[in-house]
């Protein structure tokens, strides 16, 4: 702002994302000297997020500008997490560098989110089960896939979604949102539920 920064915080969700934006680079054009290039950035954001990572698994959210961390995961931003630890897994491969460490971390990540999703850690993230996200994420991104991922999305529907016009952001408020039903399809489209996520790509016209 004009007399100073309103929040001083480095969120881990976005700092993981460079490598999930780095991967996707590779793959629509191959350009291996782009990934070389950006290595250096994609392995101290890893190693710094990582370092966000508690004994059990999940991701506290972000550092505050003096180092202190921030006293809770959430589960959207960590699932988040989990896919761009792939991607970062997928740029050391591609590169012949071993980071078994990073293939360990987003186990136990995944691990703590199926767990939570089950009832087993109800602990491991900051209570947000009135938003649409926290339904979805996992399977958007990728902890859960298949007919698992669909039978997890089918679970809470029916709470989120108004049919014939798209997803909740929450709950309790009839607030359709365009972003929410975008991603909401993606998830649905990657399990393989292709015509319930064409509808939903209509409904967000």
């Amino acid at each position: 702002l004009a007399d100073g920064i309103e929040q001083d915080k480095f969120d881990a969700n976005t700092i993981a994302y460079v490598a999930a934006g780095v991967w996707h680079r590779w793959l629509l054009t191959g350009d291996r000297g782009f990934v070389e290039a950006m290595w250096p950035t994609v392995r101290a954001a890893i190693d710094f997020v990582l370092d966000l990572q508690t004994p059990r698994g999940e991701i506290l959210w972000a550092r505050h500008a003096d180092g202190t961390p921030w006293s809770f995961a959430l589960l959207t931003g960590s699932s988040s997490m989990c896919h761009s630890l792939r991607c970062a897994v997928a740029v050391a491969e591609l590169l012949g560098h071993e980071r078994p460490d990073w293939e360990l971390s987003v186990a136990r990540l995944a691990a703590v989110i199926r767990a939570h999703c089950a009832g087993a850690a109800p602990d491991a993230f900051a209570p947000k089960a009135r938003w649409a996200m926290d339904w979805y994420y996992p399977v958007l991104a990728g902890v859960f896939g298949g007919d698992e991922g669909a039978a997890h999305l089918d679970e809470r529907l029916d709470t989120f979604y108004l049919e014939g016009r798209g997803i909740r952001c929450v709950s309790d408020r009839p607030w359709i949102t365009a972003a929410e039903t975008c991603e909401c399809l993606l998830a649905y489209l990657s399990v393989g539920r292709t015509d319930f996520a064409r509808e939903l790509f209509r409904q967000a016209q």
